[in-house]
């Protein structure tokens, strides 16, 4: 079991992927994840039925998840888009799952091997980051249709922003583990991994990035202070040449051009007219006002990216009228808030907040408690609690709890750190028979509904990359897509679209009433319904 989890571990973060594979939301690799973690799930119902029952621990400091989950189901009843409300139900649980995985795995046993494989996962990813920047060859042969104009590190993670969501919590994490161990080899291994993920740090330009593993690394300092007074004060000399060393690497690349690039980027949070600025703004805007709709338990899971355009003002329209291909206007409508914290209170509303933020509060009394216990290494254990602080922080920017990698090796690791101690106030329960014929039930529907969404998936992109070459194939790759998942609005606008380009006015009109039947406040298709849109697809204009 030990070793499945893991392989899945390492194959979420696919270190050398497909281009279109990458570590998005919406995108095959987050339902091929729910794939194993569904096959996970059938295999331990499989093992309790053969043995008769099985028994489930939970940690008690995660259970104010469990209630955030049950929020979050119910609020399916009341959700504008229910087949979408369930589809992403099934994303964030799937995510969330890996910390109850570790859990039950680890919290007999000695979880410090699973600590260093998670740094590990980071310094890979990292390397990997690195080699693709620096060596051209090989970018233009993984990346063939990559451009970026304004970073320089990119990833198999699709996107630079998702590789340091990842590095937030692995590089304070190597850190307490190079402090930790006395070995001389993995003390030169994992200062190379240090290196090489505070390398992509200052390569990507990626600001709140930057801000999170600043807080991080501040978290870590304050947890040394007050629980390795006396080793700090016993290398007093050797730190402060360390700390030297480290002021004027910071001096040197401040001068530098990557060291320009970052002020500038930095003084541009001062202009509202800069698009990340005023997209933040507007977030916080449209969220506050779906907050005030319905303040108690929110729209409903997933229903952020119905009702967004709808809370959209007409100075948020003019402000960023982004030119996109017309094709690509489904992409104006993020599922994502770019804060956790807002869209949990969008989505679950005040009460599923309050659970929310009550999960880390608890595991961040159990991480001090850990470090007051002495039993596991303290640096350890500081730069895993530094690096969770980190990722916490960084949500308040963007969202790494819902991206792939960054989200499965989150949970996982809280996992692991909630395992650490003895069990004993975990809840028990026993699982019989037809509970466990259950578990083994919602797993299978989970495996059939993740592969009905990767095959709709795979089709919806090999019809949106190949409809210059033959519309009427991607047109029929698309209606197909659109048939698998009715309740996608982008795969009914996409069909939509395609059929108005072909002058096919029964196709347009179809598909874009379908969008609009399941996301009234998306513009596009209200617009290309309008009379003399139709008249020119009927006359072929």
């Amino acid at each position: 079991m030990i070793t499945l989890f893991w392989i899945a571990i390492i194959l979420g973060s696919a270190v050398c992927a497909p281009t279109l594979f990458f570590d998005g939301f919406e995108i095959p690799k987050l339902f091929c994840v729910q794939v194993g973690i569904c096959l996970f799930l059938l295999m331990a119902a499989i093992r309790g039925l053969w043995r008769g029952q099985a028994k489930l621990y939970l940690p008690l400091e995660a259970l104010p998840l469990v209630g955030l989950f049950a929020i979050a189901a119910l609020s399916i009843a009341w959700s504008y888009n229910r087949w979408l409300a369930v589809e992403r139900l099934f994303q964030v649980g799937s995510l969330a799952a890996c910390l109850f995985i570790a859990y039950g795995l680890y919290r007999d046993r000695d979880p410090k091997k699973a600590f260093y494989l998670v740094a590990f996962i980071g310094m890979i990813i990292a390397s990997w980051s690195c080699l693709l920047d620096f060596c051209e060859p090989l970018r233009n042969w993984v990346y063939p249709y990559y451009s970026d104009n304004y970073r320089s590190v990119i990833s198999n993670q699709g996107n630079p922003n998702f590789t340091l969501h990842i590095l937030v919590l692995t590089t304070p994490a190597t850190i307490g583990l190079l402090l930790s161990t006395g070995r001389r080899w993995l003390h030169v291994f994992l200062s190379g991994g240090v290196i090489v993920q505070l390398s992509c740090f200052g390569l990507s330009q990626n600001r709140p990035g930057l801000f999170a593993l600043i807080f991080a690394l501040m978290v870590f300092g304050t947890l040394l202070l007050v629980f390795k007074r006396e080793v700090i004060r016993r290398h007093r000399a050797f730190l402060i040449i360390q700390a030297l060393g480290v002021v004027g690497c910071l001096v040197i690349f401040a001068f530098s051009n990557r060291g320009d690039n970052w002020m500038r980027r930095i003084r541009n949070l001062e202009n509202l007219e800069n698009i990340d600025v005023y997209s933040r703004v507007v977030f916080l805007e449209t969220g506050w006002e779906m907050f005030k709709d319905d303040p108690l338990l929110g729209k409903g899971i997933g229903q952020f990216v119905i009702h967004f355009p709808g809370y959209k003002t007409e100075k948020h329209w003019d402000k960023f009228k982004l030119q996109k291909p017309d094709i690509f206007k489904w992409r104006q409508m993020p599922p994502q808030a770019h804060n956790e914290y807002l869209q949990v209170l969008i989505e679950t509303g005040a009460v599923g907040l309050v659970c929310f933020l009550i999960f880390p509060a608890l595991l961040f009394s159990h991480c001090w408690w850990l470090l007051k216990g002495q039993r596991y290494p303290s640096f350890m254990i500081a730069g895993f609690t530094a690096g969770m602080a980190g990722v916490l922080f960084n949500s308040l920017f963007t969202f790494p709890l819902q991206t792939i990698t960054s989200g499965i090796l989150f949970w996982a690791t809280a996992g692991l750190l909630l395992a650490c101690g003895v069990p004993t106030t975990d809840f028990r329960m026993t699982l019989s028979r037809k509970a466990l014929a259950a578990v083994a039930a919602i797993a299978l529907v989970g495996l059939w509904g993740s592969c009905r969404i990767i095959k709709a998936e795979n089709l919806f992109m090999r019809g949106i990359v190949g409809h210059a070459q033959n519309l009427s194939a991607s047109i029929e790759l698309n209606k197909e897509a659109a048939r698998l998942l009715p309740y996608r609005f982008e795969m009914q606008y996409v069909t939509g679209w395609l059929g108005l380009l072909a002058h096919d006015r029964e196709i347009a009109y179809t598909y874009f009433n379908r969008t609009i039947r399941v996301a009234p406040w998306f513009p596009p298709p209200h617009d290309y319904l309008k009379p003399d849109s139709i008249r020119r697809a009927r006359k072929g204009d």
